[in-house]
């Protein structure tokens, strides 16, 4: 999306034709979501622009000739840290939601109110990238267990206190969004299902399901789609 319309049109379309050879896919942006989640810039609050708001017409065109299966759009979110209270446009959402027939997306979900949240997913939002509070309570721990043991040196525990701070805050946010106990299908890149892992129980669980590591995925994906292009 950081992409002139019709560059992002070209190339959300070439993504779309390879990951659709092999039934794979594809989440497309449009509107400009500023911020930073990641990196040293990420403690940089920032405020969304109105001007770089997903305009409505442009998503009908975005997802007629892209034919993308999720699209993520820019209605007052913001990646990172907000600068000042975040303000979505709803009445954007509701437009957008009635004008194009695929699942929205909101990505800069952190400092988003609750209300805001069940507000948006009402409307439309059927996906929420949440990071940066989750990140940041996970730093957070960290640093608190790090002054509780200045002599500390386990590796293992100052991640296990991380990963805690950052399942807590996941558990919170499922809970918001309305999507508590639910589960993937097969369950199939799950390794386990207990209290280490996400704690639901699901009838569907597969007991035969293997771990996939992402590599191998990656490779196994690529011969497909080599051979897919190459009929």
């Amino acid at each position: 999306s950081k992409y002139p319309l019709d560059e992002n049109i070209a190339r959300t379309k070439e993504v779309v034709n390879i990951a659709h050879s092999v039934g794979v896919s594809v989440e497309g942006e449009i509107g400009a979501i500023g911020g930073e989640a990641v990196g040293e810039q990420a403690a940089t609050a920032h405020a969304a622009q109105r001007e770089l708001f997903t305009k409505v017409e442009e998503a009908i065109r975005f997802r007629e000739e892209t034919n993308l299966d999720a699209m993520a759009i820019a209605i007052g979110n913001v990646h990172g840290l907000y600068k000042g209270e975040p303000e979505l446009d709803f009445d954007r959402l509701t437009k957008i939601r009635n004008s194009v027939d695929v699942p929205l997306v909101l990505h800069g979900g952190s400092g988003i109110s609750d209300d805001d949240f069940r507000k948006a997913v009402s409307l439309g939002i059927c996906k929420i990238n949440f990071y940066t509070e989750m990140s940041n309570n996970a730093v957070d721990a960290a640093r608190t267990y790090l002054q509780q043991n200045p002599g500390a040196i386990s590796y293992p525990d100052l991640v296990k206190k991380a990963m805690l701070a950052a399942k807590e805050t996941v558990k919170d946010r499922l809970r918001v969004f309305g999507s508590a106990k639910q589960c993937a299908a097969d369950k199939s890149f799950c390794i386990s299902c207990d209290e280490e892992s996400c704690e639901i129980v699901d009838p569907r669980f597969q007991p035969d399901s293997k771990a996939v590591l992402y590599s191998d995925l990656v490779d196994r994906i690529s011969k497909e789609v080599i051979s897919q292009l190459n009929k």
